[in-house]
């Protein structure tokens, strides 16, 4: 279970002023940046990470864990503030950390976690826009592109032709299917949870 105790300030994976430049916009609006937050929230949702990006404090509780490691839910640089095992708050030396898999230690080396209840509370995420990974910024970008050229158009037409009668193709609505452009889905490859 994860409880959010500090939100990020923000999930927003660019800023006005570099959307408006990009997209040639002179005259940046507020809807611009309502068209942001849509572009931040699907490369959060394709990289099946609903939370987003944000670097935020939580507290994660673990029940009846036998195991090796304990897995962080949130890994993007985890940082841990404290591990509490059955009530008892672990010193730093007692459990490790690597990448997000949590082990507990016993005279420095690893053993497995036999406890019916872990509190482990972490920031995790990236501080948006100080130290995100570019190409995450360049996702969000080119989504955005492709939100703002297609307002007041169909989503859902690959095709129209006009010669005669005229014709209408659509795209295969096939689950699973990316709403993202090529070029953004290419770019969050590296990014994308993948669930245990």
């Amino acid at each position: 279970m994860i409880t959010v105790t500090t939100p990020p300030a923000t999930n927003m994976l660019t800023v006005l002023a570099t959307a408006a430049r990009e997209l040639a916009i002179s005259d940046a609006t507020a809807g611009l940046q309502e068209l942001i937050g849509q572009a931040s929230d699907a490369c959060a949702r394709y990289c099946g990470r609903a939370e987003g990006f944000g670097r935020a404090t939580v507290v994660q509780t673990e029940r009846d864990v036998y195991a090796d490691c304990i897995v962080l839910d949130r890994d993007i640089n985890p940082a841990i503030t404290s591990v509490v095992e059955e009530g008892t708050t672990l010193a730093a030396a007692d459990y490790e950390l690597d990448g997000s898999l949590l082990y507990r230690l016993t005279d420095d080396s690893r053993k497995p976690w036999d406890a019916a209840k872990v509190v482990i509370t972490y920031a995790a995420g990236y501080v948006l826009l100080t130290d995100t990974p570019q190409d995450l910024e360049r996702a969000c970008i080119a989504t955005l592109g492709a939100i703002y050229a297609g307002r007041g158009r169909d989503p859902r037409v690959r095709s129209e032709a006009a010669d005669g009668v005229g014709s209408v193709s659509y795209l295969d609505p096939k689950a699973g299917a990316e709403a993202l452009p090529v070029e953004a889905a290419a770019l969050l490859g590296p990014y994308r949870k993948i669930n245990l």
